[in-house]
């Protein structure tokens, strides 16, 4: 029994035919769009060329100094109500809301800077819905406030939850009013 094997050559080329239809294949299926996306790009860089592009099209108008930007946010803090009438008004939302302050510390913080800090760390009992939505409310009403810390417990045998917070009024220095 004889077997015809053909030519070594002749698998060598049958192979090489293969990997050239394979990459053809690959080339008209993956680099073809490629080539379009490139032709685009280019046609922008001779474009961007031909007519660059001014500041203003590029970036937004270019911000003042440090200290006018300083400035800007100390006359937008001056024209809050003082920093009593805003804790005040935090706790009248609280109890608005059915949320109860248990404890409060208030704290003066930043001596020094143009921009004073009351620090506020409470903890606040009521139906996790309503301590959410008294949150939500004293940062509608107050723009110079920030949370900074939000801690949920569930409190044992209720229905509510205990929350922790750490909220942060921001006030000029220039008009400062202290707690009374």
């Amino acid at each position: 029994m004889q077997v015809n094997v053909p030519p070594l050559h002749f698998l060598v080329a049958s192979v090489l035919i293969a990997i050239l239809g394979v990459h053809g294949l690959i080339e008209y299926r993956l680099l073809a769009p490629r080539a379009a996306e490139s032709e685009s790009l280019r046609e922008d860089i001779r474009l961007l060329r031909t007519h660059p592009p001014t500041w203003s099209a590029i970036h937004s108008p270019p911000l003042g100094t440090a200290t006018d930007e300083l400035e800007g946010v100390l006359s937008h803090l001056g024209d809050h109500v003082s920093n009593r009438m805003r804790v005040e008004r935090m706790h009248r939302i609280a109890t608005e809301h059915g949320v109860a302050v248990q404890k409060g510390n208030y704290r003066i913080a930043g001596q020094g800077n143009a921009i004073g800090r009351l620090e506020i760390q409470a903890e606040l009992v009521g139906p996790y819905p309503a301590v959410r939505q008294f949150l939500r409310k004293l940062q509608k009403h107050d723009e110079a406030a920030a949370i900074q810390l939000i801690e949920f417990y569930r409190r044992p045998a209720s229905t509510g939850v205990l929350a922790q917070v750490h909220v942060v009024l921001f006030f000029s220095r220039n008009n400062r009013v202290f707690l009374k």
